[in-house]
């Protein structure tokens, strides 16, 4: 099982951002869309518009990667893989094939709402301690 908020993948960004708060800022901008995210994914869904449901499943795909949101980022890619770019034949089993997605892309954005606010209140896990001295050699 993937981590839900990857802390190596946070900490890599705030090193490329060169601030912890920066990285934590632009975490919070994702989680702020993380729901329109997975309305639009929905309403491509109901518009039964392959193109549109392919391009807000890679839009998530992408960003879940970058913040580290590695259980939306292995939903969304599977998810991929399985669409087909042709007009979609709209079935009780393609409806309920999308139903539980959509229940686990809102599932994986509660579990990675809940674990940025963790880290919010505890930032300092993005700056892990540091490694104790080495030991001097021995002759």
């Amino acid at each position: 099982m993937l981590p839900v908020l990857d802390l190596d993948v946070v900490s890599a960004l705030a090193v490329d951002l060169d601030s912890p708060g920066e990285a934590l800022e632009f975490l919070e901008r994702f989680q702020a869309n993380l729901l329109w995210r997975v309305h639009a994914i929905a309403d491509a869904f109901a518009l039964e518009d392959s193109g549109q449901i392919t391009a807000a499943l890679m839009s998530l795909h992408a960003h879940a990667l970058i913040v580290g949101a590695l259980q939306l980022h292995a939903i969304t890619g599977h998810a991929l893989e399985n669409i087909d770019y042709r007009p979609r034949p709209v079935d009780a089993t393609t409806k309920v094939t999308d139903r539980k997605l959509l229940q686990e892309l809102g599932t994986e954005a509660a579990l990675f709402t809940y674990a940025y606010t963790a880290l919010r209140s505890n930032p300092t896990l993005l700056n892990p301690p540091a490694a104790p001295p080495a030991d001097p050699p021995t002759r």
